[in-house]
This record gives structure tokens, C-alpha cells and sequence, in this order.
């Protein structure tokens, strides 16, 4: 089913933009997914590009090296994905458009770089996939898209922060208060938008739908994805995940880590469900030593893999010990299956369960 084409090097040599091809994962060009590195638009099913903005954090720097860490990490996606056979860009054209030119020097300047970079990619039909870059750069994606979609979008936001603290400076460059903004500028409704993973306070959420990472660790990534999608309904989305949106155990590189995340591990049985209304979807990173082994692609308006988006594990999540009471023992076995007790994460030797809610932890 793939195309086969020159070995090596095919981000330059490679003549089709569908397939895979032969790469040795030490060496070569590295485009992302050895996709072949352009500018030419024409034809092009998903273009990925990166913005490499780190002057927006408040914590740790080092977001602008996020697209090249993806690229490196990708090599190794350069064949048909288990268990279907094939990958999506068997069934897709894809291409690494490369990055959003950048003034670190004038700041001034990022949000209409940003802007205008989105513009001419949406301009040629082609889906976005961007590789963040602090979470910043979503402000001026969001606006490039409802200039094309219309406004205002709904949005499916994946993080450990909701970013929608207030500020209403339009010249400030703040990775915390994008969607407050978003907001403020009808680009996105925030009742037909819903937030994934949550786990810092805000005194205000806007209207934003919630789901914490405390909701997701209860009802599983199945539920969340059905509750996801019936809050945006047939609506125009836009997906953004930000990687702090996991435990700090997997992505410790994060500029602003909390503890009490997702799991990267995929649940075939809690796959999110296939969204086809997804506009773009971006990637936020930053100095990133461990990345997910999967990246789902965007289906709006013409995807034909169905996408394993998201789908975490609840499995090793940490969860504090709890050793039974004296005289106690063990408690009665937990009769409901491992996959489905939402307390599988706090486990003894023999997984036993207390039946009042918690596991308890190897000794």
C-alpha cells in the first residue's frame, strides 16, 4: 500500500507526497515523519509547521526548541502504524511546511507573524498541524481561523491550566491568558468549548466547560471524549493539547509541570471518539525528553484514518500508598474488572480493593 520512493533523505527525494520510504532513524533530514520538507502547497491534504515562541512563559523557557524535538522524536513513525496496517499518510497528503519566521528581537511583531503565517496555509485548503512553542501562539492560530471558519469557534483545550486569566493588555504576550482573550474577541464561544485535564485553580473559568483531571481520572478518556463532543456538537473546532496536560513522570521537560496528569499509555478501548469537525490542531512542547508515541491527525475536512486522539490509559496514574489498619489483612478482592474500577491507579500485590473507594499500594 505505500509508495515506494529513493531511500534516504526523502524529506528532499521524496516525489510523492503520500507513502513512506526507507530512512535509517540515526541520520537524515529531519522533517517531521520524514514528510517531505516544502513550501508548495498545492495538493496538500495536511500541512505541519512549527512555531518556535518561548518569550510568552512565566516559568521554565525553552518552548522554541519544541518543533525540532518533535521532528528528532518523530523519525521513528516513518512506517504503517499497529494495529491497522497502514498510516495515515498512506491516506493522506502531508507535508513539513517548516517554521514561522520569528523576531525574538521584536515581540512586537510575533502575533502578526503568527497570524499571516496561518493565513497563507489555510488559504491553499490545507489542514494546519502545529507544533508549538508555548501556548501563547494559539491566540494569533485562533485568530488566522475564524477569519477562515468564521466566528466564533468552538474549541477542545487539553492542558493543566485553563489560561483564562485575566488580562486585558493587547499588546501583552502571556501564555496564561490566550482563551481570556479568545474570549473577550469572540473567537471562540466558550459553551460550546470545553476544556480536558485541568488540575490548577482559577477564579474564573469564563463559561468554559470543565472537565479536571479529577472528572477524567473518575469517568476514563471514553467519557470525556463523548462528553467532549456532544458540548461542540457539529460545530467548527479547533483542538489544541498542551503537553503539561500529562503527568510530570512523562513529560518532565514542561515549562510549568502538576503533578496529577494523564498517562500517554493509548486505551484501545477508550479511543476518542472520530471528530471530524477538527479545524487545526496544535502540539505545545517544550525541551520535551519524552513524547508520545502517537500524533493524531486532524480529519476536518477530509481524513480517512480514524485516529486513536488522545486516548489515555487510567492506569499508572501515582496515587499516595495506603497501607490497611492493623489487624486488617487484606481486603475482600474487587469484583469489578481491572479496566473498569476507576481506582486500578492505588493497587496491592493481589489487587485487592477496600471496596470504600481506594486501593491500596504495593509495600
Amino acid at each position: 500500500m505505500s509508495t515506494t520512493v529513493t531511500p534516504g533523505d526523502s524529506a528532499l527525494t521524496r516525489t510523492s507526497l503520500k507513502g513512506y520510504g526507507k530512512e535509517n532513524t540515526f541520520a537524515g533530514v529531519l522533517s517531521f515523519m520524514r514528510r517531505k520538507y516544502t513550501k508548495d502547497l498545492t495538493v496538500v491534504d495536511v500541512a505541519v509547521s512549527g512555531v518556535p515562541l518561548d518569550i510568552a512563559t512565566t516559568n521554565r523557557p525553552g518552548a522554541r526548541l519544541g518543533p525540532a524535538a518533535i521532528r528528532a522524536a518523530a523519525v521513528d513513525l516513518n512506517w504503517p502504524m499497529y494495529p491497522w496496517g497502514f498510516g495515515p499518510c498512506d491516506r493522506l497528503s502531508v507535508i513539513d511546511y517548516g517554521d514561522c519566521w520569528l523576531d525574538p528581537h521584536m515581540p512586537q511583531t510575533v502575533f502578526e507573524s503568527i497570524v499571516q503565517h496561518a493565513r497563507t496555509i489555510l488559504a491553499s485548503g490545507a489542514t494546519m498541524l502545529t507544533l508549538g512553542g508555548d501556548h501563547y501562539i494559539t491566540l494569533p492560530l485562533l485568530y488566522a481561523h475564524a477569519e477562515k471558519f468564521g466566528k466564533p469557534l468552538s474549541l477542545i483545550h487539553f492542558d493543566a491550566h485553563s489560561d483564562t486569566w485575566a488580562d486585558d493588555d493587547v499588546h501583552s504576550l502571556n501564555h496564561g491568558t490566550m482563551f481570556y482573550k479568545a474570549i473577550k474577541q469572540g473567537l471562540i464561544d466558550p459553551r460550546s468549548s470545553v476544556q480536558i485535564g485541568i488540575r490548577t485553580w482559577n477564579e474564573d473559568f469564563l463559561g468554559m466547560n470543565v472537565l479536571g483531571a479529577d472528572w477524567v481520572h473518575a469517568n476514563g478518556t471514553g467519557a470525556a471524549s463523548a462528553k467532549a463532543l456532544d458540548i461542540v456538537g457539529d460545530r467548527p473546532v479547533y483542538l489544541t493539547f498542551d503537553i503539561d496536560c500529562l503527568d510530570p513522570a512523562y513529560a518532565p521537560g514542561t515549562g510549568t509541570p502538576v503533578s496529577g496528569g494523564r498517562s500517554p499509555q493509548p486505551s484501545p478501548s477508550r479511543s476518542c471518539a472520530h471528530c471530524s469537525r477538527c479545524t487545526s490542531l496544535e502540539w505545545m512542547s517544550s525541551k520535551l525528553r519524552r513524547l508520545m508515541t502517537t500524533v493524531p491527525l486532524p480529519r476536518w475536512p477530509r481524513l480517512i484514518l480514524p485516529p486513536r486522539c488522545f486516548a489515555f490509559s487510567r492506569n499508572n496514574v501515582a496515587g499516595a500508598a495506603r497501607v490497611p489498619p492493623r489487624g486488617q489483612g487484606l481486603a475482600p478482592r474487587c469484583t469489578r474488572r481491572p479496566d473498569d474500577c476507576i481506582n486500578t491507579r492505588m493497587m496491592d500485590r493481589r489487587g485487592a480493593c477496600d471496596n470504600r473507594g481506594i486501593h491500596t499500594a504495593p509495600l
